[in-house]
């Protein structure tokens, strides 16, 4: 069974779109003869494709320049040289009418996606999306082109990564991924750390560019207490980022990506921000937990409760 399956660009909803691969694998795992296998075909653009080897089932990934995913037009060169042995059934998990449109480029017989607006031209199995559950939920209907009635969902693992560091142990360390507004690092930090007992940390940041998250990091370590002990982590890898994020003690972010990747890998996070999403694109089915803390602005008063939440650990 040869199945090609386009996934969400953004990382976020990519990493959200894990548990229903996983129940769709399962799934025809359960429907197959003795001597079939499932052959899953990931479509994705480019950016963030590595976040895909996280899954610990085998599977194609293809990686398709997002120039190429603009109009109807130019997704037709995209896949046109997508090397695909008769492929049976084609799924969208996105609106977007570009994607609906592939499995007609690559010649699918059975194409399902949601049933939005001008999408039905291109779907033989045009399912309904239930846009009041969370993100992860509204995917599962998409499983009906397989199995009408698909086994539940229980748990979205990732494949297991190995420890960062040789000289720090498993869970020894606080990964913090530092709020980067107007990309200038939030000096808030250093009053945590001129709190906080003596402990390690990884310190990121995430929203700055390669060049200036080295520099603006380790300029940042030489200012804070020298009782705590400091590690920098350069953010260009989605894996060695789960790989550090799995073997902390925490991880506080104010990317929400980020922290969902950290959640399908089994770390707790702590989500920050002015807006809690978690109800419709929090983690669900991850084993790692999420908890969300409201901060609106770079002052005492909004990081207390991160701070004091991170203290409560020592």
């Amino acid at each position: 069974m040869n199945i090609v399956i386009k996934l969400p660009n953004k990382l976020d909803e990519r990493i959200l779109s894990f548990p229903f691969l996983h129940s769709l694998y399962q799934n025809c795992e359960l429907r197959l003869e003795e001597d079939e296998v499932v052959n899953l075909h990931l479509l994705a653009s480019k950016e963030h494709i590595d976040v895909l080897y996280l899954l610990p089932f085998n599977a194609y990934y293809h990686e398709i320049d997002p120039e190429d995913l603009k109009t109807i037009f130019t997704v037709h060169r995209g896949v046109a040289e997508l090397k695909i042995e008769k492929p049976e059934i084609f799924i969208s998990t996105t609106d977007s009418f570009v994607d609906a449109s592939i499995g007609k480029n690559l010649n699918i017989p059975r194409k399902a996606g949601f049933a939005i607006s001008k999408n039905k031209i291109f779907l033989t199995d045009k399912i309904e999306r239930n846009d009041e559950v969370n993100f992860s939920d509204q995917l599962f209907s998409l499983i009906k082109v397989i199995e009408p009635y698909p086994k539940r969902m229980i748990n979205a693992y990732s494949r297991s990564v190995k420890p960062p560091y040789s000289d720090w142990t498993e869970g020894s360390y606080t990964l913090i991924d530092l709020a980067s507004p107007k990309d200038k690092i939030d000096p808030i930090w250093k009053e945590f750390f001129e709190l906080a007992p003596a402990e390690k940390f990884v310190l990121m940041a995430s929203e700055l560019s390669e060049v200036e998250q080295k520099d603006q990091v380790n300029e940042l370590i030489k200012e804070l207490p020298e009782k705590h002990q400091y590690k920098f982590f350069f953010y260009q890898s989605n894996i060695e980022f789960a790989r550090v994020s799995a073997h902390s003690k925490n991880f506080v972010t104010a990317n929400r990506a980020l922290s969902l990747l950290a959640c399908y890998v089994g770390a707790n996070s702590i989500l920050i921000g002015p807006k809690n999403t978690l109800e419709s694109h929090g983690p669900k089915y991850f084993r790692g937990e999420c908890e969300f803390i409201e901060v609106r602005n770079s002052s005492s008063d909004q990081y207390s409760k991160v701070f004091d939440r991170l203290l409560s650990q020592n």
